[in-house]
């Protein structure tokens, strides 16, 4: 058992030495049939990454890679991201004041996914043209008209997503008309 342990451990990362001597008894083939390897080299030098993941058991491949991890600092890559719900981590803790709010903040959380408080910004335009047009793109946002504040013009257009004013060409210019 030591022998099978220090043939997979003494293996790319740690030295690149193996102990040969193993390999012609029966438990290191019966081993070796089973054994799994897999290799992934994320940033770094591209061409060093690939030999690793594709010859990972080359003889001399463990100078590949020292020249890989000494590369990768010039060219780093995300190994791993992950993003843990607040409540989750919460739930993992040891401190019972922590540990017994988790459900509430995952309550919370629905809660407000599934009824979202209307938020109102007013926003004032001032038009200095003949025609235009001012629009959002948000797909969760709308233009509405102040009813307390009507226009002063009769040309403007309103919908969910656009105020238009004038017609374009018409030379008829409006000067500092403000829609709030």
């Amino acid at each position: 058992m030591t022998a099978d342990l220090s043939v997979a451990y003494n293996g790319l990362v740690t030295s690149g030495k193996i102990d040969a001597s193993v390999q012609s008894e029966d438990q290191y083939k019966s081993y070796s049939k089973e054994l799994m390897q897999q290799v992934s080299c994320k940033g770094g030098n591209v061409k060093l990454s690939a030999t690793l993941n594709s010859s990972y058991q080359a003889d001399d491949i463990y100078s590949t890679f020292q020249k890989w991890a000494q590369s990768s600092t010039l060219n780093p890559d995300v190994m791993n991201f992950e993003a843990t719900p607040l409540w989750t981590v919460m739930a993992a803790t040891f401190n019972p004041d922590i540990l017994k709010h988790s459900n509430d903040v995952k309550s919370a959380f629905y809660w407000i996914l599934e009824n979202p408080a209307p938020h109102w910004t007013r926003g004032v335009v001032t038009i200095n043209a003949d025609w235009g047009e001012f629009g959002i793109t948000s797909p969760s946002g709308y233009i509405i008209q102040d009813p307390e504040l009507p226009p002063t013009v009769d040309n403007l257009v309103f919908s969910g997503t656009k105020i238009q004013w004038g017609k374009e060409h018409s030379h008829a210019f409006q000067r500092d008309v403000t829609i709030k």
